[in-house]
Formats: C-alpha cells, structure tokens, sequence
C-alpha cells in the first residue's frame, strides 16, 4: 500500500461519515445524497454483507459507520479504486 492509500485508510480511522464513504466508492455521483443512496442499497442488496454490518449495529438511516463496519466494507468491497486522488485532499 503505497503512502496515498496509508493516509486515507487513517483517516478512517474511528467513526466516518456514511457520506465521505459512499462518496470515495460512488464518484461519478455529483450529488453527495445519490452516492448515499446508491451505498446504502448495494449493502441491502448484498445479504451476507448485511447481515455482517446488522451484527455491528449498521442503521441504513445512520449517518456514521463504526470502525468495526468499515472493515466489513473494505473486506467485502475492497479499498476504492480512487483513493489516491482522495487521499490527497
């Protein structure tokens, strides 16, 4: 993980924004609420993933994720793939 990626990943550290997130994984949404919408539904239509984030507590009205939920994301989904140009924000 080149140092990029390492700055980001920290700044997920503890409780993020649903918004940041579903931003950083939905970026050809200009409009911060469909990325939201759109994240929100591919966790409720991922049933195994759900059900992961359901035993963390996940409210899908939640504007926060855990770190414990931020895990299960990055497993399932993996890191996104323009965290470099995020990360440099």
């Amino acid at each position: 993980m080149n140092n990029a990626k390492i700055d980001y990943v920290k700044r997920w550290q503890g409780c993020v924004s649903v918004v940041e997130v579903a931003k950083a994984y939905f970026p050809g949404y200009t409009r911060s609420d469909r990325a939201v919408k759109q994240f929100r539904l591919k966790i409720k239509n991922s049933p195994k993933m759900l059900n992961e984030m359901q035993e963390e507590e996940y409210d899908p009205l939640g504007k926060f994720l855990t770190p414990a939920q931020m895990e299960i994301i990055i497993r399932h989904w993996k890191l996104p793939g323009n965290i470099n140009h995020l990360a440099e924000q």
